[in-house]
Parts: structure tokens; C-alpha cells; sequence
């Protein structure tokens, strides 16, 4: 699914996205992810170039192979999705 250069402010329509596989959010003005962290078949998410405050919850998403959080949020810190 892709929803990149849209001004979403936020994916809250895309919790319920339970077989979602792959997922393009880039380039928006997001400042977190928790909603689609019930997307549990997530394989690829590409959240680039939004404004980030909060990864919490993409530890969560234990099939994701990719995932791409360049120039996000200065309070963002990749480290953080480590176990």
C-alpha cells in the first residue's frame, strides 16, 4: 500500500490491516506509528522523511525484513528497536 506524499498526519485508518504485507508512508507529516503497529504481517515499512517523535510499539512487528526511518524526527533513535 502506498500513501507517500499525502500530508497524513496520521495512519490511525490502517490499524485494522491485520494481512497488510507491505507499507509506504513516506514523506508525510507523521509523528508516530503506534497505530499500525496491529499490522502484524508487516514485511516491509517505509516510513521516511516524517516528523517522528515515537517508534514505540515496531518492536512489535516481528515479521518486518525492512524497515526505512531515514531523515524522521530528531528524538528518534533506531537503537531503540533492538531487543
Amino acid at each position: 500500500l502506498d500513501l507517500g506524499s499525502n500530508a497524513l498526519v496520521n495512519v490511525d485508518a490502517l490499524k485494522s490491516l491485520t494481512h497488510l504485507q507491505k507499507l509506504n508512508v513516506s514523506a508525510n507529516a507523521l509523528s508516530s506509528l503506534t497505530p499500525i503497529t496491529g499490522c502484524s504481517a508487516l514485511t516491509q515499512l517505509s516510513a521516511a522523511e516524517n516528523d517522528l517523535t515515537s517508534i514505540d510499539g515496531l518492536n512489535r512487528l516481528t515479521n518486518l525484513t525492512e524497515l526505512d526511518l531515514s531523515v524522521t524526527g530528531h528524538g528518534i533513535r533506531p537503537d531503540l528497536l533492538a531487543d
